[in-house]
């Protein structure tokens, strides 16, 4: 049943006709459950987002990330307390980040050393750019939920 569930989620992600064309693209319910099942679903939300152009945020009560490709921004204000900011490079890439206790400036990420987990925001603006590659923006809540 849940290899069922997995495979129902990629196929819609893999047809266009089933999820909209340049929107925005909120997906729930992605962070609990198996890792297999989320790594599945991540990558497929990567290749969707590369084929399409369209902002894909994953979300729930606790964690969020956003996919960010080359030469895209996101500027973030942190109206909740937060555990963790963490950058997960999907792609090596290349990247700034700041607002946080360890800001980056166009710093490489590498898939086989991602070192750029559990930073700590600390300014109310929190601003990060993929100048290349393909990485995930990650939010972990101290508990207050987000949704």
């Amino acid at each position: 049943e849940m290899l069922r569930s997995l495979v129902g989620s990629e196929m819609c992600i893999r047809d266009r006709n089933n999820l909209p064309l340049k929107s925005n693209l909120l997906i729930t319910g992605i962070w609990g459950g198996r890792f297999d099942h989320l790594y599945s679903n991540v990558f497929s939300l990567c290749s969707y987002k590369k084929r399409t152009n369209t902002a894909v945020i994953m979300a729930d009560e606790h964690e969020l990330m956003v996919l960010l490709a080359a030469g895209e921004s996101l500027e973030f204000t942190a109206g909740v307390d937060f555990q963790a900011l963490s950058l997960i490079p999907l792609e090596n890439s290349c990247v700034s980040l700041s607002g946080t206790r360890w800001p980056l400036k166009k710093a490489e990420l590498l898939t086989s050393y991602p070192y750029a987990v559990s930073n700590e925001i600390t300014s109310e603006v929190v601003k990060m750019s993929c100048h290349s590659g393909f990485a995930g923006f990650y939010l972990k809540t101290a508990g207050k939920e987000l949704l």
